[in-house]
C-alpha cells in the first residue's frame, strides 16, 4: 500500500543512491522539476550542473544519512536501472530499493520502496514515486546543487542551509 511518508523516512530513502553515484546515469545540465506522490504531490525545482547531480542526494533530506551498507547497483537496459541498499540510522535499518526509468536527457521516473525494522510510527513499509522532467536552463540567481522547494524556499545540500 501506498503511504506518505515522514521527513525521516524520505532522507532514508534518498540516502541509497550514496555509494552508487557514480553508477547512476547523469541527469543532463539545466533545470529539473520533480514532481512527487509523496508528502502530498509536492513540486522541486533542481538545478543541476557539471558535478551537482546525483540523482538521490538531490532531494531535500538527504543530507540526514546513517550509516549505509554499499549500494547494490543494476543497470538493467539503458532506460533502466536498479538500485538497493540497506541503511542503519536510530537503531532502525531500512532496506530501499529504487528503479530509475527513462532517457536521463529529459526525463527520469523513479519508483522507491522500503521496509523498515523496527517499524517507524506503526509503518513496516512505505513507497513512493518521483517524475523528473528537464526544464530548460536554470534561472538566473539559481546555481547547480540548489534546489527550490514548493514553498519557494531555495536550499543548497552541499551547505546544509536554507536561504
Amino acid at each position: 500500500m501506498r503511504k506518505q511518508l515522514s521527513i525521516g523516512a524520505f532522507a532514508a530513502l534518498m540516502s541509497l543512491a550514496c555509494a552508487a553515484q557514480t553508477a547512476v546515469p547523469l541527469r543532463k545540465p539545466g533545470l529539473w522539476e520533480t514532481k512527487t506522490d509523496a508528502r502530498q504531490g509536492a513540486t522541486m525545482r533542481h538545478c543541476v550542473g557539471a558535478g551537482s547531480d546525483d540523482l538521490m542526494q538531490a532531494q531535500p533530506g538527504a543530507t540526514g544519512r546513517g550509516q549505509c551498507s554499499a549500494a547494490r547497483v543494476t543497470r538493467e537496459a539503458a532506460d533502466r536501472v536498479v538500485v538497493e541498499s540497506s541503511c542503519q540510522s536510530q537503531g532502525r535499518t531500512t532496506i530501499t530499493r529504487a528503479v530509475f526509468t527513462g532517457n536521463f536527457e529529459t526525463n527520469v521516473k523513479a519508483d522507491f520502496s522500503m521496509r523498515m525494522d523496527p517499524p517507524r510510527k506503526g509503518r513496516s513499509e512505505g513507497s513512493f514515486s518521483m517524475e523528473m522532467r528537464w526544464q530548460g536552463a536554470c534561472p538566473a540567481g539559481m546555481q547547480p546543487g540548489q534546489i527550490q522547494l514548493p514553498n519557494g524556499m531555495v536550499i543548497d545540500p552541499r551547505q546544509g542551509m536554507p536561504r
